[in-house]
């Protein structure tokens, strides 16, 4: 991709658009429309306080009575930070953390994680539509998905099986998108270069209304080169961090406003990510050419429409292609080529077909009720669309079952079907200010030859209003999370070359469904300019799903691979979460929050590469509504990991960010962003690579 061909196109676009005279003015912007720049103080810190979501009960509700805990960003709150990814979200995030394995990001939540690689215990949505990668759930949260388009973001925290099923283990994030409500067109975009590794970022946002659609494209663009950051002293050549990254995005929707089709939404969702293998997971060792793709298309259709008063109708259809493409040499002791170890290289290619139907039944003004059936399926595709090979040497191709595939994936493997029925019931009595029960119910049941199961999801949550500021939230729930296609495909293939010689028992690469149970309770308070939460959980995980190493010896020859099991016992995790949000005159804005979390294996050991304790603070100064020149400082400290495998602690890690935003010509502005101001480069414990020294990012942001 040729970054220059974006700038051309950016700045044409942007000639363009300066000769309309009618475009949408900041003044007239609503709370649900886009957002300019230059408009920070246009509504103040109330918008946290009567915040709506849309994630803990699928329709729009105060964030304060919603049945789960939730941090929401606005477009506002994106702006003023300057973090575009959810990677960046979630580092800021009450109960949340960001890890990284083998230069991939993922989400730690509540004392418990899945690794970046896997990254597979969230459901991530965009505008209602599940995104997760197809043969693994994987959440793509870093560049491949860039923010500039969204309008809020949605953090729950916990389960939420009770509503959408296997994915929702930890929890799930809600991308929004924007609208505009007038009659208008609007346009935005941001081109930012800096000095981490050379990186390049482009982010576009176009919408148009009249009275017949919506239309809405967003695109982004990013680039860095490798660190190539030692990863052993003394310093050798082959140990070192490739982690470039090139970084796709695209979406588009065109949402039909009038006439017999009125609610109907066709979209396009299209992420791509492109990178080296980080640390790699052969070892330090990595080599330059290894590479890891992740392809990942999802086009659908939405339907969305009031049959009468009270009754509501609520689907989509989704197709997803998702490719996961990789290449790597096994042992490259020397960092050159050719090796005599040759160059493995694979490629999954999954595809996934998804219905969901809805309805929501508002029975009286206090009393609703939505029901729903789902239905997935998916299956992985063979040769050609998928392979693994060695490539030797001497050019020579072998078949490659090898860690960390185990697979061959030359023939396609059977369908994963999926079947889903809910129904949730929310209903308010009168109780001091008015007490809000919110009960649920999911059944999901997998069907396949390889592997069936049936699980039951409950939810109940009290949501009771003390007075007029004080609410009490009181939560239980329970999810699942089930073997996928990656999880019984690689096991299937043990039972295949192994076990079906009767070497192995075939019940040994059985797996169930990892569960987990839940308990929460949560005071928010809220009055005038001020926002706080403080919650307590705890979390009991049964069966939970995990990689281990399988070796197995016939004769004189060895075989390894990786392979699924269930951790025996019961992981224990219980802490507490609390939020502060509050605007100070009409220049300040400041949040900080605080977060603790223990978490326990079945033999009482702490998990390992998890923070005990989190602790972010940050601030935004404007100088005025009529000169918004802005400043935002942000910390963010992390601490009480377990210990090293050598017994000594890890160091506590604070990271300062600072973000300018600086007002030129009525539509132009600039930004300037300090990363690491304090240049730690600590180990991450999630990974044992020194995290990313100080950097800085200029932008030039255009909006019309």
């Amino acid at each position: 991709m040729n970054y220059r061909f974006l700038f051309l196109f950016c700045l044409v676009s942007t000639v363009a658009r300066t000769q309309n005279t009618d475009s949408l003015t900041f003044e007239k912007i609503k709370d649900n429309e886009a957002v300019s720049s230059f408009d920070l103080l246009a509504v103040p810190v109330t918008e946290a306080i009567n915040a709506k979501v849309s994630v803990a009960s699928k329709a729009e509700e105060k964030n304060t009575e919603a049945p789960n805990s939730i941090t929401v960003y606005n477009s506002r709150d994106i702006n003023r930070l300057g973090y575009y990814s959810l990677e960046d979200l979630a580092s800021i995030t009450s109960g949340y953390s960001t890890t990284y394995q083998y230069g991939e990001a993922g989400f730690e939540t509540r004392g418990q994680a899945a690794g970046g690689f896997n990254n597979n215990k969230h459901l991530l949505l965009i505008d209602g539509i599940p995104v997760n990668f197809t043969r693994s759930y994987k959440a793509q949260i870093q560049e491949e998905l860039p923010l500039l388009f969204a309008q809020r973001v949605e953090f729950l925290k916990g389960p939420a099986s009770a509503l959408y099923g296997v994915s929702a283990f930890s929890g799930v994030v809600n991308v929004v998108p924007k609208t505009i409500e007038s009659t208008s067109d609007h346009f935005e975009n941001k081109i930012s270069m800096g000095n981490r590794d050379n990186n390049k970022r482009w982010m576009s946002n176009a919408m148009l209304r009249n009275k017949w659609v919506d239309i809405q494209l967003s695109t982004g663009y990013y680039e860095k080169d490798a660190s190539g950051t030692y990863l052993s002293n003394p310093h050798r050549e082959d140990y070192r961090y490739w982690d470039r990254n090139q970084s796709i995005f695209a979406y588009w929707s065109v949402t039909v406003r009038k006439g017999i089709l009125k609610g109907l939404k066709q979209g396009i969702i299209y992420m791509y990510r492109k990178g080296g293998w980080g640390e790699m997971f052969l070892g330090p060792y990595s080599s330059q050419v290894d590479r890891l793709e992740w392809n990942n298309l999802t086009p659908y259709l939405q339907y969305k429409r009031s049959l009468s008063r009270r009754l509501e109708l609520f689907s989509y259809l989704k197709f997803n292609n998702s490719s996961e493409e990789g290449a790597y040499i096994p042992d490259n002791s020397q960092n050159t080529l050719p090796n005599p170890s040759g160059l493995s290289v694979y490629k999954s290619n999954v595809i996934d077909a998804e219905f969901l139907g809805e309805l929501r039944y508002k029975i009286s003004e206090r009393s609703s009720v939505i029901t729903g059936i789902n239905y997935d399926w998916r299956q992985e595709q063979g040769s050609p669309h998928s392979y693994a090979y060695n490539i030797k040497a001497t050019g020579a191709l072998t078949n490659a079952y090898v860690y960390p595939l185990s697979t061959d994936f030359t023939s396609p493997s059977v369908g994963f079907n999926t079947v889903s029925g809910y129904l949730q019931y929310k209903t308010e009595i009168n109780f001091l200010k008015g007490l809000i029960i919110t009960t649920g119910l999911r059944q999901d049941m997998g069907i396949n030859k390889l592997y069936t199961y049936s699980h039951l999801s409950p939810r109940v949550a009290l949501v009771q209003r003390i007075n007029n500021h004080l609410n009490l939230k009181l939560m239980t729930g329970r999810a699942l999370r089930a073997p996928g296609i990656k999880e019984t495909g690689q096991n299937s293939q043990y039972i295949n070359e192994i076990g079906q010689n009767g070497f192995v028992d075939r019940g040994f690469f059985s797996l169930k469904a990892e569960s987990i149970q839940t308990y929460e309770a949560a005071l928010v308070q809220t009055y005038k300019n001020v926002y706080l939460s403080l919650a307590v959980f705890h979390n009991e995980t049964t069966d939970e799903i995990i990689s281990a190493d399988f070796y197995y010896t016939k004769d004189t020859s060895t075989i390894k691979g990786s392979w699924f099991t269930n951790r025996p016992g019961v992981i224990k995790a219980q802490g507490f979460e609390f939020d502060l949000k509050t605007q100070i005159g009409k220049q300040w804005i400041i949040f900080y929050n605080s977060a603790f979390s223990q978490s326990k294996d079945q033999a009482g050991s702490q998990l390992p590469s998890i923070p005990g304790f989190k602790n972010n603070v940050g601030m935004t100064f404007t100088y005025s509504p009529q000169h918004p020149y802005s400043i935002t400082l942000v910390g963010k400290y992390m601490s009480d990991f377990s210990d090293k495998s050598d017994g000594t602690p890890y160091a506590p890690i604070f990271i300062g960010d600072i973000n300018m935003l600086f007002p030129l010509v009525s539509n132009l502005s600039a930004e300037f962003q300090v990363r690491n101001v304090s240049n730690t480069t600590l180990p991450l414990p999630s990974s044992g690579v020194p995290g990313p020294g100080r950097s800085f990012l200029i932008t030039m942001a255009m909006k019309f």
